[in-house]
């Protein structure tokens, strides 16, 4: 089973992920859903020791809060994580942000 990590500061936004994976679930064996509303939260769930194995993160979530970008490249510099699965979402298609992603070895939906 798939463990799957959604951070976004839109709860109806994590739900809406969560329903449309939850719909193909059977055709890879199934997921397990956590959520967090920040990356600071995602980053306290991992510390934390929850055991995920891919993290679907929105990028801007609030003012003074870290970017789901950053939340990425403190996922890779951290050795315990820097392996795991990576998608980072935005609602701007930036170039610049889809150039990172993919040399950190992240997926990028804009």
């Amino acid at each position: 089973m798939l463990r799957i990590l959604i951070v976004d500061d839109f709860p109806e936004i994590r739900r809406s992920i969560v329903s449309r994976l939850a719909r193909r679930a059977d055709t890879v064996g199934g997921f397990q859903f956590v959520e967090a509303s920040s990356a600071e939260e995602a980053l306290e769930l991992l510390e934390k020791g929850e055991k995920v194995d891919v993290i679907i993160s929105d990028n801007s979530m609030g003012v003074e809060k870290l970017l789901g970008v950053e939340l990425l490249f403190r996922i890779r510099k951290d050795p315990r994580f820097s392996n795991m699965r990576f998608v980072l979402m935005s609602a701007a298609n930036w170039d610049e942000l889809s150039e990172l992603c993919r040399m950190h070895r992240a997926r990028f939906v804009p």
